[in-house]
């Protein structure tokens, strides 16, 4: 399987999405080859455009969109895991990666870091998982998507640990240009009174809402972790696209959000 992603990918020791890649050749490939599959059906990704990966982590699902697009811009603040970003997108012509991140404004703010997810870190301090004390604190920039100038932008993925809203408000008037199909992470405590913050946002741009059903599941320890990836392997994973703007109150992989016009 690792032969399929077609570069030597450069992975943290020990960390769960490298662990994944080691297995399977890209990080959550089942799901992004059924995304792009159903995208591709419904004629709603234009193909060979441009993509935005924000929260690019090591670069996993940048590699994976430059199958599909002439270009990628991949945006990763925390300085280690953009060196390793940097290193895995080298391999690729047409992946651009910049080291700092994006959100509602300009500024620099605080990350907090996750051990045994390096890419994992979170701006938010609020979130309970992220108060020890032994959890790394960092500086990164953060910049407005509407700051930034792009020709086109055809699909945006969103992975930023709680901060998608924030990215969301930062971008809105490039959203409302450019109309891209938006792919984005939902973890449980990221929905309020079971709602969605991050995609009422996006529906009030002229969205609607669709989400993965038999994606893998949000893990409460190893030996889950181990049981799922051990089923993967002998059965595969059934999925479904379910067409339905309310979202349960679950970790979502991936939400998928198409324009309506």
């Amino acid at each position: 399987n690792a032969k399929e992603a077609e570069i030597s990918f450069g992975i943290f020791a020990n960390d769960v999405i490298g662990r994944n890649i080691n297995l399977f050749g890209y990080y959550e490939h089942e799901e992004l080859k059924f995304i792009f599959e159903f995208l591709t059906d419904q004629l709603r990704l234009k193909q060979k455009g441009t993509a935005l990966d924000i929260g690019a982590n090591m670069g996993n699902h940048s590699v994976f969109f430059k199958k599909h697009f002439d270009e990628v811009f991949s945006f990763e603040p925390h300085p280690l895991v953009y060196k390793l970003l940097d290193f895995n997108i080298g391999q690729c012509e047409g992946i651009t990666g910049a080291n700092y991140g994006l959100g509602a404004n300009n500024e620099t703010r605080e990350m907090f870091e996750t051990p045994a997810n390096k890419g994992g870190g979170t701006i938010l301090q609020q979130s309970n998982k992220h108060r020890s004390k032994n959890r790394k604190k960092l500086s990164i920039e953060v910049k407005r998507l509407d700051s930034l100038t792009f020709h086109s932008i055809d699909l945006i993925k969103i992975d930023v640990e709680g901060f998608e809203q924030e990215v969301i408000y930062g971008g809105k008037e490039t959203i409302k240009k450019y109309k891209p199909i938006i792919l984005f992470e939902q973890n449980p405590d990221d929905f309020v009174d079971g709602v969605s913050k991050t995609a009422e946002a996006i529906k009030e741009l002229g969205y609607n809402i669709c989400w993965i059903d038999g994606a893998h599941p949000r893990f409460t320890g190893n030996f889950s972790r181990l049981l799922y990836i051990i089923r993967k392997l002998i059965f595969g994973l059934d999925l479904s696209i379910i067409e339905d703007d309310t979202p349960p109150v679950r970790g979502h992989t991936f939400l998928i959000a198409l324009p309506i016009n």
